[in-house]
């Protein structure tokens, strides 16, 4: 988090700190912030999510959630609805519905396609091996 928002030789600084998002004072002493983590509900299979995607990192704007749903939050983040729900496509990508692969999936809403059709119809037949028998 102080990474990201304070140096700018990180590779994520350009999406944080480059983009005007801070650290606040308070969290630059460890022990304050291990103090609101912990009261937070900290776990360590949790990841700190800003509220507001470009607010600053301050006790009033995280929270720990588990990393499935900071996925989904993200600007990056791509909602498809279908069925009519809305969902992201990686979570769309793991619907049972599912009957051709991720990549064939994204193509297909690339080239415009309805994501109920995207990811139920069946790709084309792939040319086959054919064996002939004959029976003597």
């Amino acid at each position: 988090m102080k990474r990201r928002c304070q140096n700018p030789r990180s590779p994520d600084f350009e999406r944080y700190g480059g983009r005007g998002i801070r650290v606040c004072d308070e969290w630059r002493d460890f022990a304050a912030f291990r103090s609101w983590a912990i009261a937070a509900g900290y776990g360590d299979d949790l990841s700190i999510e800003r509220v507001v995607n470009d607010g600053d990192y301050t006790p009033a704007n995280c929270r720990w959630v588990p990393l499935e749903v900071q996925a989904r939050n993200r600007r990056s983040s791509r909602p498809v609805t279908a069925w009519g729900e809305t969902r992201t496509l990686a979570e769309w990508i793991r619907d049972p519905r599912r009957v051709v692969s991720q990549n064939t999936v994204r193509a297909r809403l690339d080239q415009g396609w309805a994501l109920e059709d995207a990811m139920t119809v069946a790709a084309k037949n792939h040319k086959k091996a054919s064996f002939h028998v004959t029976v003597e």
